[in-house]
């Protein structure tokens, strides 16, 4: 059979302006009759042109690869994993937004009944369409159908802001089908339920999924039940990784999060020691893949460093766990930016490193996982 010689690719990166939208690089490939795996090098090409589409006479002046300019490539086929990666998931996608996340709706002076609340849908400028110009009335839920949800925006270094609120087909035994039995027993929810799957079925861009299909997909809803005492979330992406612990056992998670569930509260905090370090950021960084700027995406990259499994017997564990205990505590007494997540967690950094706390955790965590990738 036809087999593949590999040579040494090229890391377009540095050519300015950029090629494409996000960091190109090109890859040589010749039939042959043996096979020759792709080189662990890069040669990295850099300079300036004037403008796209331009000849190689016009710009092979300003352009440069060198020897000493060569990168090291990941070689993830090949690497040890961290034995966490198989306790993490990510979260549960629950779109349309609009269909699932609440606020508080005006109530009569009479209430809405024990048990219930009145809720209305929590609007969003990041709405798309035709989910932005559909028009939803207050309903009445009981509230065991109402939920806190964590996601990308409230959640800080070693710290989570208030979590939103979300009604979801959840009895506490299982995800509710539209023709179930047991929505006869919750007027309030069972409407809700209808209307929500009707809202979907008129404005969903292919029948391929139920509404009940959609927000479990690949069961990362129904399997975040029932819901673990320690867990420990990350963001999914972005250029700095984020995590905090969360005790709160009514909390589900978005799919802009990880999440993995621990045996205790020490080790949750020894994850997020590690998760929260720059050190840890650092070595995971040639690893993401590129935006035209920034690196963008975690994911399961988290674990192709193979830091070990918490043990309380080990010293530098124990002395990760301390440190994030105590950065927890310097997390929480900051007083926040009234903005965005992003400025929030620059602001819980820097006061981390200020603190002193956050050059511990890298000289700990360095010495946990030495060099990092191979």
């Amino acid at each position: 059979p036809t087999k593949i010689t590999f040579d040494t690719p090229w890391d377009l990166h540095k050519i300015k302006p950029s090629i494409f939208p996000v960091p190109p690089c090109v890859i040589f490939g010749r039939r042959s009759m043996t096979a020759t795996p792709m080189p662990k090098i890069a040669d990295e090409w850099s300079g300036r042109v004037t403008h796209h589409n331009a000849s190689w006479d016009s710009v092979a002046s300003s352009l440069s690869v060198t020897a000493a300019s060569r990168v090291e490539l990941s070689t993830l086929a090949t690497r040890e994993i961290s034995p966490y990666g198989q306790h993490f998931s990510q979260g549960a996608t629950i779109v349309p937004r609009v269909l699932f996340v609440v606020i508080d709706a005006p109530v009569s002076p009479l209430g809405v009944g024990a048990g219930r609340r009145a809720l209305q849908p929590r609007r969003s400028a990041n709405e798309k369409m035709p989910w932005k110009e559909i028009e939803l009335h207050p309903s009445v839920v009981e509230t065991r159908f109402i939920f806190p949800m964590h996601l990308g925006e409230t959640l800080l270094p070693f710290r989570l802001l208030d979590p939103l609120e979300v009604v979801l087909p959840w009895d506490g035994e299982g995800l509710l089908e539209l023709d179930s039995d047991a929505l006869d027993y919750y007027p309030g929810f069972g409407a809700w339920w209808k209307r929500a799957n009707d809202v979907w079925k008129a404005n969903r861009s292919s029948d391929r999924l139920s509404l009940l299909e959609r927000i479990d997909y690949q069961k990362n809803l129904s399997n975040q039940f029932p819901i673990a005492e320690h867990r420990v979330v990350y963001n999914a992406s972005g250029m700095y990784l984020a995590a905090s612990r969360i005790e709160d056992r009514s909390v589900v998670i978005d799919n802009s999060l990880y999440w993995g569930a621990t045996g205790t509260a020490n080790e949750a905090r020894y994850l997020t020691a590690i998760m929260n370090s720059d050190a840890f950021t650092l070595t995971l960084r040639p690893l993401q893949s590129r935006g035209e700027h920034n690196p963008r995406h975690f994911h399961k990259l988290v674990f192709e460093v193979p830091f070990p499994t918490f043990n309380p017997s080990d010293l530098v564990h124990q002395q990760l766990a301390e440190a994030a205990s105590r950065a927890e505590e310097v997390a929480a007494s900051v007083e926040l930016p009234n903005s965005s997540f992003q400025s929030q967690r620059r602001t819980v950094r820097r006061a981390l490193q200020k603190d002193g706390i956050a050059g511990h955790l890298d000289t700990l965590v360095a010495r946990l996982i030495g060099s990092g990738p191979a």
